[in-house]
């Protein structure tokens, strides 16, 4: 019995890890806001609609074109066994989290953090769902994995340290606005998995059909706007005349 429900929970490990990481952002959430009733429930929203949406817009993709047939099949469609877009998936958090947090610095800030931290667990589930593995290497980089004969790259875990560092990094910067960290977060951790992607095995790719050099530009991007946001509504005041107007910024 007990066998039975574990392979079961294997299967769907990827709906389980989904789970876990939502749990792990709602107890973030209570811990950044104990004391604010009121900016824990900003957040608590931030969370339910950000991870939603981009759970959905992810499936979505990811279903679309690697497996259009399940549109057919609604029940697998929903049982999330097979894959999620990651680009798409944090694209649409992103977005989300801008929508939800256009008025109020918090749900920005909170979730320039919950996004690495999000991610990082998620890889650090590997463990779980036994897919920490990625190309060969040389020791002590790459490690014995007991199904292969060759040593390799435990990338998986590589990418949650990674991911967990810049996650410890924004959460204690004051220098960006609220907007330029969550679009600073968004390119550093496209930077991170563009990087990890080097080290992993083609079908275990996070970015839909392989196409590595998305993230590179998915950094590029957020970078950009990083800049924009950062720079572009700051007037240049000249001494002696008044300040420009605000024309355009994030």
């Amino acid at each position: 019995m007990i066998d039975a429900v574990w392979d079961a929970v294997r299967v769907r490990s990827e709906f389980v890890s989904i789970l876990v990481v939502v749990a792990f952002a709602s107890l973030g959430a209570w811990a950044w806001s104990r004391n604010d009733e009121q900016r824990r429930t900003g957040l608590d929203s931030l969370i339910v609609s950000s991870a939603l949406v981009a759970v959905i817009a992810g499936r979505l993709a990811w279903v679309l074109v690697e497996s259009p047939r399940l549109i057919r099949l609604p029940l697998d469609l929903v049982q999330i066994q097979s894959g999620i877009d990651m680009p798409v998936a944090i694209l649409a958090f992103v977005g989300m989290a801008l929508w939800r947090g256009h008025r109020d610095r918090d749900p920005l800030t909170f979730a320039s953090v919950a996004l690495p931290a999000g991610l990082a667990i998620y890889a650090a589930l590997c463990l779980f769902r036994g897919d920490c593995y990625g190309a060969t290497g040389p020791a002590p980089l790459a490690v014995p994995f007991p199904q292969f004969h060759e040593n390799r790259l435990p990338i998986a875990l590589y990418e949650a340290v990674g991911l967990g560092v810049l996650a410890a990094v924004l959460a204690n910067n004051t220098s960006l606005r609220p907007r330029s960290r969550l679009f600073a977060a968004l390119a550093s951790t496209a930077l991170i998995e563009y990087a990890t992607e080097w080290g992993r095995v083609a079908s275990l790719s996070r970015f839909t059909d392989g196409w590595r050099l998305g993230w590179l530009v998915l950094a590029l991007v957020g970078l950009a706007l990083v800049v924009v946001a950062e720079y572009g509504g700051r007037s240049q005041k000249r001494p002696g005349t008044p300040a420009r107007r605000r024309k355009w910024s994030f």
